[in-house]
């Protein structure tokens, strides 16, 4: 890949190449191409600054981990065996997994990077289902808070009416699994359709569609 450097005085584009990123892979093109390799898909390349490094996807449906510092391919994983699938963006999580789609399917490579602080990721607040929706006998909603924080939960109609809470308060770091059974504020059963489970804490604020069904 190459990076261009703006001339102040000039005003122009310059480009300057800053590395080169050599094929690996022998392709077969006959006589008329004898030094032909299977390309890379080096414009969705991810940049892994932790470990100084860039993860590129192949047409050989291996991504590899290029080393800046040796200049050198330091890791191969084959995602899929086919040559010339689809293969587009990857990217570099902020746990150090690396996310890659090769042939319609999304790839999660790599572990955690030991001793890297996950920056990002500490200041994360979600909301998720924890079951299958819809499914009968309420619906099992999980939050996670990356500090103990008053949080408030409620699920709300599609005109964005109040229905219900399903949690409020103080809540602990980590994760916490609760159940909305289907009720209003007042207990009464509510309709079966499409509502939204609101997550609020300090000024964040997290939704999710959900469906009731009777």
């Amino acid at each position: 890949p190459n990076a261009t450097q703006i001339d102040a005085h000039a005003g122009a584009t310059v480009w300057k190449e800053v590395r080169v990123i050599a094929g690996v892979t022998p392709d077969d093109q006959g006589p008329s191409y004898p030094n032909a390799v299977r390309e890379w898909c080096i414009n969705t390349a991810a940049v892994d600054a932790f470990t100084h490094s860039v993860l590129a996807g192949n047409e050989d449906g291996i991504l590899y981990r290029w080393n800046l510092d040796s200049n050198t391919f330091t890791e191969s994983v084959v995602l899929t065996p086919g040559i010339g699938e689809a293969y587009t963006p990857t990217l570099v999580g902020p746990d150090g997994q690396v996310y890659a789609i090769n042939n319609a399917t999304l790839f999660a490579v790599g572990a955690l990077n030991a001793g890297v602080d996950p920056g990002p990721r500490a200041t994360r607040i979600g909301l998720a289902f924890a079951g299958r929706n819809p499914s009968p006998g309420g619906t099992r909603l999980r939050y996670t808070l990356p500090v103990a924080a008053e949080v408030a939960l409620d699920v709300l109609d599609v005109t964005g009416r109040y229905v219900a809470t399903v949690s409020q308060g103080a809540a602990a770091a980590g994760e916490h699994t609760v159940i909305w059974n289907g009720r209003d504020a007042s207990g009464a059963r509510a309709d079966a359709g499409l509502y939204f489970a609101r997550l609020r804490v300090g000024g964040e604020t997290r939704t999710l569609k959900l469906v009731l069904a009777r």
